[in-house]
């Protein structure tokens, strides 16, 4: 069956069908029936769609090499994510004292070539040229000429190719350690900024506390109805979340906690049973 356009009875081309075995693209009946070119593109082009991405950057990583593992592109290993001469590129771009270095060695060539053939007429000339009477002076001077020469041009080609030899572009790995220490800083900050004593409630009655263990773990502790609720607290998005146990073990709750830009912290709790957040803004003393 196939689709092509017509005269549609109030006016413009509506869709017909045909059951003549062969195919015609209703991109091209539309611009016969004068649309244009560009409306009939968008007509045919699928919507985009915006895809929100939850994975870390080693997920996707490895996502990638597994992907061209079972294609048959790669080892299957997170280097082979980046191709060598992806790294080499990578690597140009981030050298940027190659035009000083290279300016560097290209002095350091001449001061050394300067300085050998002057040391080399230094000691030839008296026995090509035997006529030739120089001061005892005169050598001394060219002399210390040369090895100043030599002197300056070594130092100047140590600096040009070890000193400021570029770095090496790091692994994938390197990388990807880097940024999960970066991700991990970023939330002990979220966390410590919660720290210490909140008071909330009636002439700030109630309060709760927020600590770090000894074994790393950001905690909460807070006495409700009698009962010493603690938890574990853990970052989801903007705020951090812990589900409430009392002393025995029961589960209480769930609480979640934002720091403001003040001197307070909203904090919501939504017990057991329940389906709604209870919302109080708590202040530090």
């Amino acid at each position: 069956m196939l689709v092509s356009f017509g005269p549609h009875p109030r006016g413009g081309y509506a869709p017909s069908h045909r059951h003549d075995g062969h195919m015609r693209c209703p991109c091209r009946s539309l611009v016969i029936a004068g649309v244009t070119s560009q409306a009939a593109r968008k007509m045919c082009t699928p919507p985009k769609r915006t895809v929100l991405c939850s994975k870390t950057l080693r997920e996707q990583a490895e996502q990638i090499a597994n992907d061209q593992a079972a294609l048959r592109m790669g080892s299957g290993s997170l280097e082979s994510v980046l191709p060598q001469a992806e790294r080499e590129k990578l690597a140009r771009e981030a050298d940027t004292l190659s035009p000083f270095r290279k300016g560097v060695i290209f002095f350091a060539f001449l001061l050394l070539f300067g300085g050998l053939q002057d040391g080399f007429w230094l000691i030839l000339q008296p026995k090509l040229v035997p006529s030739v009477v120089r001061a005892e002076e005169s050598d001394t001077s060219s002399v210390l000429l040369v090895l100043l020469l030599l002197s300056v041009g070594a130092g100047l080609l140590y600096v040009g190719a070890v000193l400021l030899e570029p770095a090496a572009l790091p692994s994938l790995e390197e990388v990807l350690q880097e940024e999960e220490l970066q991700k991990e800083a970023q939330k002990d900050v979220q966390l410590a900024r919660l720290t210490g004593r909140w008071y909330y409630g009636m002439n700030l009655g109630q309060s709760y506390e927020i600590f770090k263990s000894k074994t790393g773990e950001w905690r909460f502790r807070e006495e409700l109805a009698g009962r010493s609720c603690t938890c574990t607290l853990r970052i989801v998005g903007s705020w951090v979340h812990g589900d409430l146990v009392d002393e025995k073990g029961e589960a209480v709750g769930r609480i979640r906690l934002r720091r403001t830009n003040g001197n307070s912290v909203v904090s919501n709790v939504k017990l057991k049973g329940s389906t709604t957040w209870n919302e109080n803004e708590a202040i530090g003393w």
